[in-house]
């Protein structure tokens, strides 16, 4: 029976050793995927209260959101 533990423990470990490579090795692509993902979570309530206060689909919404963000920021 300790074998066995010991078999599932360097299992375990191998794997966690090779699952955190890959993230350490894929981490500088993750970033921007990341950022991305929170900007649409964090922005979509704007983005909706455009699109009820305009009667406007969600594409032009997103359109005009995007517009004016990039006009306010120049």
């Amino acid at each position: 029976m300790s074998n066995m533990s010991n078999t599932k423990l360097w299992a375990i470990t191998i794997l966690g050793g090779a699952i955190g490579w890959v993230a350490f090795q894929i981490a500088p692509a993750l970033q921007p995927v990341l950022i991305a993902i929170l900007a649409a979570y964090l922005l979509n309530p704007l983005v909706e209260l455009i699109e009820k206060k305009l009667k406007v689909k969600k594409w032009l919404a997103i359109s005009v959101f995007s517009i004016s963000s990039i006009a306010i920021a120049n």
